[in-house]
Order: C-alpha cells, then sequence, then structure tokens
C-alpha cells in the first residue's frame, strides 16, 4: 500500500515560522473584526458620506456658542466648533450603519421625546387671537383667582429644638391683660432676629407661605381677627401673632390674567397636538399583544 502524501518539511517549518509571527496574528484579527463589523450591519456603509455645514448650521453654531459664552466665536473658535460636530456627526453615522440605534432604550426614549418637542413646537399655534385667549379665560375662569391677603403684626420667640421658644411664646401671652390682647401690646418684646418685619399689611396668601412656611399661612385663616394668638409655627419658630384684616381673593379680570392665560392657552395647545398626533399614530399602526404573555408575565389584580 502506498503511503499517503505528507506535505515536505520545508513547507511545515514556513508554517510554523509565520504562525508565531505577531504581525500573522494582527492580520488575523483584524479580519476577525471586519467579519464581526460585516455581519452586523449587514455589508452596509453609511448613506452619505458628505457632511455639509450650510450657512443655517454654521450660524447655529455660532448662536450656541454666544449663548454659551456670551460672546460670539472667533473664526478659529468657530472652526473647532464645526469640527467637533463633524466628528460627532461621522460617529452618529456610523452607529447607525452598524444598527446601533436598534433595542436602544434610551435612544428609543430620546427620539420620542424629540418627536413631541418638536410637534409641540410646530403643530401649535404660534400666537392665539384676542378673541381665543377671551373665550379660553372665560371658560378657565377657577385658574385666574386672586388670592386672599392678610394684614397681621407677629412677635418672633425663637425656634430652640429643646422647646424654649414655644415656652417663651406661652409666657408673653399669658402675661397680656384683655386689652393688652386686643391693641398693639407695645410690650411684647420677642426675638428680634427674624429677617421678616414686624408688621405687613395685604400680603397674598401665596407670598405669605413662601416667607413664612405654608404652616404659618394655613394658621392665619383660622385665627380672631384683631387679637393676639397663637403660639404659631412658622419656619423660623414660633410667633404670637395679631391679624387686623383678611380680604377675600376673586376673579382676576381678563386684563389681569392675560399674560398668565396666554402661557396656559399655549400648554394646552401643545396637549391638544399630542393627542391629536397620537390619535393618528394609532391609526396608522396596527398594534398586537401576545395576551398569553402578558397573563404570565404579570401577575393578578388585588
Amino acid at each position: 500500500m502506498a503511503a499517503p502524501d505528507r506535505p515536505a518539511p520545508r513547507l511545515l517549518g514556513w508554517l510554523r515560522l509565520a504562525v508565531a509571527q505577531p504581525l500573522v496574528h494582527f492580520v488575523i484579527l483584524g479580519g476577525v473584526v471586519f467579519a464581526l463589523h460585516a455581519a452586523m450591519s449587514g455589508g452596509r456603509e453609511p448613506a452619505d458620506t458628505l457632511i455639509r455645514f450650510d450657512e443655517g448650521q454654521v450660524r447655529w453654531l455660532s448662536d450656541s456658542w454666544r449663548a454659551q459664552f456670551g460672546r460670539a466665536p472667533t473664526p478659529p473658535q468657530l472652526r473647532t466648533a464645526i469640527e467637533r460636530q463633524a466628528s460627532e456627526e461621522m460617529r452618529y453615522r456610523e452607529a447607525m450603519a452598524l444598527g446601533l440605534d436598534r433595542d436602544d432604550t434610551v435612544v428609543r426614549r430620546r427620539m420620542a421625546q424629540k418627536h413631541d418637542f418638536l410637534l409641540g413646537e410646530g403643530s401649535a399655534p404660534s400666537q392665539p387671537s384676542d378673541r381665543e385667549l377671551r373665550a379660553y379665560h372665560a371658560a378657565h375662569q377657577a385658574r385666574y383667582q386672586a388670592p386672599t391677603t392678610y394684614s397681621y403684626c407677629q412677635v418672633f420667640y425663637g425656634g430652640d429644638s429643646d422647646g424654649t421658644g414655644l415656652a417663651r411664646a406661652r409666657t408673653a401671652l399669658a402675661g397680656l391683660s384683655a386689652a393688652e390682647r386686643a391693641g398693639p401690646a407695645t410690650r411684647l418684646a420677642g426675638l428680634d432676629l427674624l429677617p421678616a418685619p414686624r408688621c405687613q399689611d395685604r400680603i397674598p396668601a401665596d407670598r405669605l407661605a413662601a416667607a413664612m412656611g405654608p404652616d404659618f399661612a394655613a394658621a392665619l385663616p383660622r385665627m380672631p381677627r384683631g387679637t393676639w394668638a397663637g403660639p404659631v409655627q412658622s419656619g423660623y419658630g414660633y410667633h404670637l401673632v395679631r391679624v387686623t384684616a383678611a380680604e377675600p381673593g376673586g376673579p382676576l379680570s381678563f386684563d389681569q390674567a392675560r399674560a398668565r392665560a396666554e402661557t396656559d392657552w399655549r400648554a394646552d395647545a401643545v396637549v391638544r397636538a399630542r393627542q391629536a398626533d397620537e390619535a393618528k399614530l394609532r391609526r396608522r399602526y396596527r398594534i398586537s399583544i401576545d395576551e398569553g404573555a402578558l397573563t404570565r408575565f404579570s401577575r393578578p389584580a388585588p
């Protein structure tokens, strides 16, 4: 029987020498990377390899620079901004060619948000007419009410964690006679540490809550008029308070509420545009749900 053919010893030696070379390893690795790239992208290349910066794009980059730094860029600075934008665009196109946008929750959510943003800017009317605004104001009158205003005086006794501020306020109130409780009570001497004034005249409830805290503002409607009472807690500590007047708010006229009504009208217009777009998309797309999987991967309602 004839012996099988074997590679010549010289050929085997050359093969062993080639495999041991780092350059050969590099070539093989490059081939693997190229094959993976082709497999992931399906052999695709970016559809467009021209990156153009026309007048509008250059102006946008210049305006962005001005908004960030408060001045126009110099020509080298603007060129650097263009180069950076070009670098980002190249990487973006390569990533799209590789399909890296697929199955990426962050990318999907960001694209959906951008769609909503552009829809809100482009679909809603830019300027409501005076007639539209008046009708909107009349239909939403409950939104446009002047807040109740309060006139009062207060004396501050501190907010110590050990309760001494509360105790000082109670002691001071107990030391007032009936006549003093109904008057200015000038001999009430609290702590002169509060940044707020001792007396306020016709301060709106919302401003009162912002200045003294929500607990203080909530206490004033329940307090008697024209007499010292308390202690009342604010964001600073404890006070004795004498409410002299409380004037209920009322509906704001159209002229008083016009700016707020226009802001609300625009916000509502964006919502309506998005709802209309959602309805249009629902008509265009079909949604198929695996009800069996939905049941398996959810829990029964309590």
